[in-house]
């Protein structure tokens, strides 16, 4: 059944996607990688709406109370480490811009009773935006896993093969999900490319699964009034062929779909 099917009024859930700024010939963009605006509008079958950067707090509670979902997406560039008091390092990018709206957004779509789900650098988003740090560099730890992008290869595929796999704490969502698509719960195989990681949790977070070496892989917003939840895997990569992230998304979809019939007025069972 689809997601028009399931709202029942003829309008799909509209989901905010959060952008970056990309420097262009010169020129300053709103940039958000077509591969979650592709996942929205296919996967989830919702319209993808782009949050720009540098929208201020009025113009932000004006959109995120016309939306169904917010999906704070994965990017290139580095969490600033100034929001946790530490200093940058010259070997990574930032993008100020970009940490201003989120660190704003995250916590104002949870208090409005939005879903959000953040993928990759959007769980170090969330984890900040509620007072936690990060590790700038996770190869760099003592103990735990390079989680960087495989550095040699020529497909895309390649690149999002499984390269570690999670372990879901008991009692948990994804543990749910992991034996409902008949995985291990303590072995759950997942991609990996990123750099940076969650060092202290942020308030109010509560952890759902974690890598073999300890890295923090998915957390909660144990508050939340609905779905709220940050993957540090990027999820939105082949959710039709792999059951786990189809699981993942389909979750956040449901949610997303209640919030669009609850606003319209029409029965929230959408199951």
């Amino acid at each position: 059944m689809s997601s028009l099917d399931q709202t029942r009024n003829g309008r799909l859930p509209l989901i905010g996607l959060t952008c970056c700024t990309k420097h262009v010939l010169g020129s300053d963009f709103h940039a958000v990688l077509d591969r979650y605006v592709a996942v929205v509008a296919g996967f989830l079958e919702a319209v993808p709406i782009l949050i720009p950067v540098g929208a201020g707090q009025a113009q932000l509670e004006s959109l995120v109370a016309r939306l169904d979902g917010v999906f704070v997406t994965g990017a290139p560039t580095m969490l600033d480490p100034s929001l946790y008091g530490e200093a940058g390092d010259p070997a990574y990018k930032y993008d100020q811009q970009r940490d201003v709206t989120t660190q704003a957004l995250i916590p104002l779509a949870i208090a409005m009773g939005v879903p959000v789900l953040a993928i990759c650098r959007g769980i170090q988003d969330m984890n900040a935006a509620f007072g936690g740090s990060l590790h700038q560099a996770i190869h760099r730890v003592p103990g735990r896993l390079d989680h960087r992008a495989p550095s040699e290869v020529s497909t895309r595929a390649e690149k999002f093969v499984p390269a570690h796999t999670l372990r879901c704490v008991e009692n948990t969502l994804l543990e749910t999900l992991a034996r409902e698509c008949g995985l291990d719960p303590l072995a759950v195989p997942v991609n990996s490319l990123h750099v940076q990681a969650i060092k202290d949790l942020g308030s109010g977070l509560v952890v759902e699964a974690t890598a073999s070496d300890g890295t923090i892989e998915a957390v909660r917003v144990g508050t939340a009034s609905t779905f709220a939840y940050g993957v540090q895997w990027h999820a939105e990569w082949e959710p039709d062929e792999t059951n786990f992230n189809g699981a993942v998304l389909r979750t956040f979809q449901n949610a997303c779909l209640t919030r669009a019939n609850r606003r319209s007025g029409v029965p929230t069972d959408v199951r």
